[in-house]
């Protein structure tokens, strides 16, 4: 019994080590965040700072700082003054920008920009408008730091969606972690360090 347990562990383990090795391969990264959604402008006069959640996918090959970002993320910010709330779920395309410099490793910083179609849903016992989705348009930065096989990150952006009677502008300040290629910041397996097309 002890031996089939044994077993099950070293074979577990194994298969761990697969799945971690491909994710440090992979030029797909993946992120998890939260934080904080600050209406900004004409905005703030009629709903509270709230809260949002992203998942996002990122593709970068090893020899690129330019990356394609996709972020799927849920918003709400509250009436002001009580009463219900406004949720925003949107999808957005971003061209991301990555700086990556000798003297500092392990600290990266990157920007981003795009467009992406916005749903917005009020939320209130009283009469609300319908649900209505719009295109609009956000740009962004943040810093990564390199962990134990992922990368944590801060991060705003800036997004603003036209709506009938005024803009829609928020700054969301996010803070989360990415899993994958990007992740672990070490050279593709089978390079040879100090050789041609790992460094950038």
């Amino acid at each position: 019994m002890r031996g089939f347990r044994a077993a099950g562990l070293v074979a577990a383990a194994s298969v761990g080590l697969g799945v971690a090795t491909l994710a440090a391969q992979s030029p797909v990264e993946v992120g998890l965040g939260a934080g904080a959604s600050i209406p900004l402008g004409a905005t703030s006069q009629g709903l509270n700072t709230g809260w949002h959640a992203l998942v996002l996918a990122e593709v970068r090959p090893w020899s690129s700082r330019v990356g394609i970002r996709v972020d799927a993320a849920l918003q709400q910010l509250g009436f002001e003054g009580g009463g219900g709330n406004t949720q925003i779920a949107d999808v957005t395309a971003n061209v991301a920008y990555h700086f990556e410099s000798a003297s500092a490793p392990k600290l990266r910083p990157y920007l981003f920009g795009g467009v992406g179609v916005y749903r917005f849903k009020a939320n209130s016992d009283f009469e609300v408008p319908p649900p209505q989705t719009k295109f609009g348009l956000d740009i962004g930065g943040g810093v990564e730091f390199e962990g134990l096989g992922t990368s944590l990150f801060i991060e705003s952006r800036f997004s603003s969606v036209s709506v009938p009677s005024s803009d829609f502008r928020v700054l969301a300040v996010t803070a989360g972690f990415r899993l994958g290629g990007r992740g672990r910041r070490g050279s593709p397996a089978g390079a040879v360090p100090g050789g041609t097309g790992v460094g950038r």
